[in-house]
């Protein structure tokens, strides 16, 4: 409603096809709730975002709603008071206000003076309004909160929920109460001095960004359920320990169940992960960036990877991003008896159960630190996004001899990043070559192209610049007592124009960027595409006789 970024672009939502245009909040200097309203008050998403002008603001009684983003990038609103006066549970208030109302959407919060009044309905006072700068807390008679060593921490009532954590503590070592069940969002968030935290066996939730940038912690201990006793659940919630760069130790206790988004995100210290039987979930981002993470040890148990959407819905993904930019990670294990993955030579993989045994399909992850040459299962039928991003040590992908019946597809950025790639043997069954599949392959040289092959799309050789190019395609001859697959290669673009008085040209064509000085197409090519081989430097190609249409300029500017 009222919103705009302070250099007055538009606010973005969490939904990417809704923005808000409006640049008035920027003068906003004071926001009075006047009244009350029968179905009381919702703040939307966004609804004062980048409201610069604004350095104090209260809550009014008859809030029942307050959606994230609602004064984020407020850069100057240091003090609000909560004058809310509604009955709620503990569950009903974070549905109600949610985590981030007053964070950017780069995750930073302003707020350094809070006050709760004495009718307000507890609330998780970190995730909602941040604990980086969040100095003081104020909340007098206030029956829904109980507050420790002179309100430097704080809970609900019960002391079942930690919400607060002052920043002015000194504590190396800190103990969660037994009586915690919850761990609220954002509490330990930025906590420098901390260098180990235990968790009792009752905590069932880990909030978002609960242990978030704390630089200095080692250590994470859980205490054990006690002999007898039920053992509690656990969910990790988003970036709970995300960039604590020093963590070295954390026994994932046993009880866990799921492992949020981020949450391990660049914890450069450990070197590996055992998560344990019994976790069925984990986010997207779980542990990427961690520098030093050499070993990951999965369970029978899972599942599936998930992201959040814009509506906090979980989705189960295959194409995923778990273990992007760890770059010494050597091997993904899976322990015997999952029925969703597999792990093959250390590459994690989806699997399906075939003839009562599973076989690997996706292939989800290969570990940067893997090197050499490796052989893929013939069972292959995908490479996922990022598959192998980043693999600066493989030399050669080859496929073992199998199905020739099993059609292979391709994600995007599957290749990205592998710069000692100089040899690539496509699998028999692949029957369509997608752009830009070897993008970021800057030393290969050699392709050979199976029989099952029917389309060449444009770009598909182009490996990212023009000064690093393949020298060798090769096509593999049609097997006797096999039937010849028509290919065709896709039409192109070619565009010629002036540079700086210079004549320039810009390549969409399936063979861009090739500099191989001889091609022979196989007998099976029926069609030449637009363009097709437009700016090569070749000197010899073979058309075969079975080429019944060949494209406009589909050799033009073939300049040897």
């Amino acid at each position: 409603a009222f919103s705009g970024t302070p250099s007055g672009s538009p606010y973005g939502a969490a939904d990417p096809s809704v923005s808000y245009a409006g640049s008035a909040a920027r003068r906003l200097k004071q926001v009075v709730f006047a009244g009350t309203r029968t179905r009381g008050l919702v703040i939307g998403e966004g609804a004062f975002y980048g409201a610069d002008a604004l350095s104090s603001i209260t809550l009014p009684a008859d809030l029942v709603k307050l959606e994230k983003f609602a004064f984020g990038a407020t850069k100057n609103l240091v003090n609000v008071e909560v004058a809310i006066n509604r009955e709620m549970t503990v569950d009903e208030s974070k549905n109600a206000y949610a985590t981030g109302a007053f964070s950017d959407k780069d995750g930073k919060y302003y707020v350094k003076n809070l006050v709760i009044g004495d009718d307000a309905p507890f609330m998780e006072v970190c995730g909602i309004f941040g604990a980086k700068n969040l100095e003081k807390i104020t909340v007098g008679n206030n029956p829904n909160f109980a507050t420790e060593s002179n309100g430097e921490i704080l809970f609900d009532k019960d002391k079942t929920t930690i919400i607060y954590y002052a920043d002015s503590r000194k504590d190396e070592e800190y103990v969660i109460p037994e009586t915690v069940t919850s761990i609220g969002a954002g509490v330990f968030d930025s906590k420098y001095r901390l260098k180990k935290i235990t968790i009792g066996s009752k905590v069932a939730t880990i909030g978002e960004n609960a242990f978030a940038n704390c630089t200095a912690l080692e250590e994470v201990s859980f205490t054990k359920t006690a002999a007898g006793v039920d053992e509690v659940s656990l969910v990790i919630g988003k970036n709970a320990f995300t960039k604590c760069s020093k963590l070295v130790k954390v026994e994932i206790p046993t009880r866990t169940i799921e492992i949020g988004e981020g949450c391990f995100e660049r914890c450069d210290a450990i070197t590996e992960i055992t998560v344990p039987e019994g976790v069925v979930a984990i986010g997207d981002r779980a542990f990427n960036d961690c520098d030093e993470l050499v070993v990951v040890n999965l369970p029978a148990t899972l599942e599936y990877f998930y992201e959040t959407s814009a509506d906090e819905k979980k989705n189960p993904i295959q194409d995923l991003a778990v273990f992007t930019a760890c770059e010494k990670l050597a091997e993904i294990n899976i322990a015997a008896g999952n029925e969703y993955f597999v792990s093959y030579d250390g590459i994690l993989c989806t699997a399906e159960k075939v003839d009562d045994k599973y076989v690997a399909r996706t292939v989800l992850c290969s570990p940067a630190a893997k090197a050499g040459v490796v052989t893929l299962p013939a069972t292959i039928t995908r490479l996922g996004n990022n598959a192998f991003n980043n693999n600066v040590e493989i030399t050669e992908i080859k496929f073992e001899e199998g199905n020739d019946e099993v059609e292979l597809s391709f994600g995007s950025k599957v290749f990205n990043g592998c710069t000692k790639l100089t040899t690539f043997n496509l699998p028999v069954g692949m029957k369509n070559i997608p752009q830009n599949l070897f993008y970021g392959c800057e030393a290969l040289r050699k392709v050979v192209i199976p029989y099952t092959v029917e389309n060449i799309e444009v770009r598909a050789f182009y490996l990212g610049s023009s000064s690093n190019c393949l020298t060798s395609i090769e096509f593999m001859p049609t097997p006797e007592g096999k039937t010849a697959v028509p290919l065709t290669i896709a039409d192109g673009a070619y565009y010629s124009y002036s540079y700086s008085g210079a004549p320039s040209y810009y390549v969409h064509t399936a063979f861009a960027y090739v500099k191989a000085t001889s091609i022979v197409l196989p007998e099976r090519t029926v069609r030449i595409g637009a363009y097709a081989f437009a700016g090569l430097g070749i000197t010899e190609i073979e058309i075969p006789a079975s080429v019944t249409s060949i494209g406009q300029g589909a050799f033009s500017e073939c300049n040897a």
